[in-house]
């Protein structure tokens, strides 16, 4: 696997040495009844250990919060706990400043550990060894690691939720035109009001909210309803941040971490220290695909994560591997992706550009499904029958509404897993992949008429390029984009005939879009899917946009 081609990739003193990459091997483990019941043991102690260290956490958390308050304009003097020159962040309830390190002390990783790890000398009554019980000491100290650093990421999530609340609290507050302010609060109020003397069943909050609008815009401009409506999307955001959040308890703990200690290979036997003190022999499967890495795992000790996942466990042992990078991304082989509205070929290339062959993949379920949302929604917004009131279509609409956004969620759900399937074709078929996409850049914006353009519409060719590149990225596959004004005219990859519609010059997304499937030169008669034709001259151009990316990779 390779990293994305970037600026540092190209750099001389780089190019052409062994580079490390950090694979992560995931191996299932064939356990029997015993060990199965120990691992299950081990989890269930983890579960409550990891629990009760958050809440214990929180607690010297919450402690810190109210002894200590953050100093607008820290100056820098010497600290009167650490008695070393620091800026003094934090002020205490007797008005002593202290420095971050000194204030944060009393929740800080190191602090907590030594009250609650369970250690042999006891620092507090009840402490972590109290509520689980494991054999092997160190394994308190990696259940409190991996608790704190959830109880981290908690925490950065919250504090920024609050950052964003002061910020729409203190723009709220000093809004120039608090008329606005009052106006965007009256709706709530009226809202709440006309649900409370509104008893049909079938009368929403999004109603209310409307009839409420309705009746505050009608005192207001046209541009005082645009600032009303910006302020009180402004106001709901502030009222969600306000909502309490729910602290973190784990129902089941899928995660554990492993010492190096606890894991150990020797001439392809892996043995793990489980619920007990003793290690014991394991047995996995993939003995074959493994072979190749367990010499490096004999030498190089690592700490790794044991996780469950449908009653199945399996040990993730991250790996260093060195790898040789090419020299020059002409040296990777080449995969050139050419979608129509029905079908998209991946079409693919030795490094020195010759022809090896094409994989299909339709796509024209997504362009039905497209065209089926599409002729729903107008039969939605159209009459049954001439007398049919306009109060039944709305209702009809809202119905539609209340579902959310379904075609955007199928066409979007389809686009990633047709990518997905895309990069992981393109890497089972060359360990050295470069993909080169005919890109669309923001959309077709040419005008082909009334009929051509619904067929246009059907076609989101754009969202599965940004797709396909970023899980390309992703995978470290490196993607070349060849924009398509420069490949749009018809050639023949042969003899290199520009191809006539008439006078002017045939393009080839209109071809595409018509629905026609195969080229046929007419200069020297070759016929070819117009696909393959258009990936043979996209190769091309690769050769001039590649010297492009290494000269700006130079500069």
């Amino acid at each position: 696997m390779y990293r994305n081609v970037s600026e540092d990739d190209n750099k001389k003193q780089n190019i052409g040495k062994n580079m490390k990459v950090t694979k992560s091997l995931k191996i299932k483990l064939n356990l029997p009844d015993q060990q199965k019941k120990e691992l299950d043991a081990l989890f269930y102690n983890y579960k409550l250990g990891i629990n009760w260290c958050l809440n214990e956490i929180e607690k010297r958390y919450q402690s810190f919060l109210i002894e200590f308050t953050k100093n607008n304009k820290p100056e820098e003097a010497e600290c009167p706990n650490c008695g070393k020159v620091k800026k003094l962040f934090y002020k205490d309830n007797a008005g002593v400043d202290s420095c971050s390190f000194c204030a944060t002390k009393m929740y800080s990783e190191y602090t907590v550990r030594k009250e609650i790890y369970g250690a042999r000398d006891r620092v507090v009554e009840h402490d972590l060894k109290d509520v689980c019980y494991f054999e092997n000491l160190t394994t308190y100290n990696s259940l409190f690691s991996q608790a704190y650093g959830m109880w981290k990421s908690y925490n950065g999530w919250r504090t920024k939720r609050l950052y964003e609340r002061n910020l729409l609290e203190t723009e709220i507050a000093k809004y120039p035109d608090q008329q606005v302010v009052k106006a965007a609060l009256l709706i709530e109020q009226f809202a709440a009001d006309i649900m409370r003397d509104n008893k049909n069943k079938n009368f929403t909050w999004k109603l209310a909210k409307a009839h409420a609008t309705k009746k505050v815009y009608s005192d207001f401009s046209e541009k005082e309803q645009k600032e009303i409506s910006k302020m009180h999307d402004k106001i709901m955001d502030m009222s969600r941040l306000q909502k309490d959040i729910k602290f973190p308890q784990l129902d089941e703990c899928r995660t554990v971490f492993l010492n190096k200690s606890s894991v150990k290979w020797s001439d392809e036997t892996l043995s793990m220290t489980l619920y007990s003190k003793k290690k014991q022999i394991v047995e996995y499967f993939g003995r074959k695909y493994l072979e190749k890495y367990i010499p490096l795992m004999q030498e190089n000790a690592s700490y790794c994560n044991l996780t469950k996942q449908n009653s199945v466990y399996y040990l993730l042992y991250p790996l260093s591997i060195e790898m040789k990078e090419p020299h020059h991304l002409s040296e990777y082989d080449t995969f050139v992706i050419v979608s129509s509205p029905g079908k998209t070929g991946i079409i693919s290339y030795d490094a020195d550009g010759m022809f090896i062959g094409v994989d299909w993949i339709p796509t024209g379920d997504l362009i039905f499904a497209k065209r089926h949302f599409k002729e729903k929604r107008s039969e939605i917004s159209r009459r049954k029958y001439p007398e049919e009131k306009m109060r039944s279509i709305r209702r009809r609409k809202n119905k539609i509404k209340l579902r959310g956004n379904v075609e955007q969620r199928y066409v979007s759900t389809y686009n990633h897993q047709l990518t997905r399937k895309i990069v992981n074709l393109v890497k089972d078929l060359s360990e050295n992949p470069k993909i080169i996409i005919w890109s669309l850049g923001n959309g077709i914006k040419q005008n082909f008429g009334k009929k051509l353009n619904y067929e246009k519409s059907m076609w989101p060719a754009v969202q599965q390029q940004d797709y396909l590149t970023h899980k390309a990225q992703l995978d470290g596959v490196p993607v070349i984009n060849i924009k398509y004004n420069l490949c749009n005219n018809m050639t023949c990859s042969v003899c290199g005939a520009v191809q006539k519609n008439g006078k002017t010059t045939a393009k080839v997304i209109t071809h595409l879009i018509k629905g026609v499937k195969t080229f046929k030169c007419e200069e020297c008669g070759y016929e070819v899917n117009m696909l393959i034709n258009q990936g043979n001259n996209i190769v091309s151009q690769v050769d001039d946009a590649v010297r492009e990316i290494e000269s700006k990779s130079k500069k």
